[in-house]
């Protein structure tokens, strides 16, 4: 799964959120070479963090 595919659906999860003032939410990907953890906060930031 590309990076881009990955961003468009955690941005489509958190639109969905209902109250988007308190709620946050992370998404780990695991492959072969890494682990990528986004983590979606309702303030609309986004920080991507790449596991070696």
């Amino acid at each position: 799964m590309s990076n881009c595919k990955i961003m468009d659906a955690a941005e489509k999860e958190l639109a969905e959120q209902s109250d988007k003032s308190t709620k946050e939410f992370e998404l780990t990907f695991n492959t072969p070479e890494k682990t990528e953890k986004i983590t979606l906060s309702g303030s609309g930031e986004v920080k991507v963090s790449t596991l070696v």
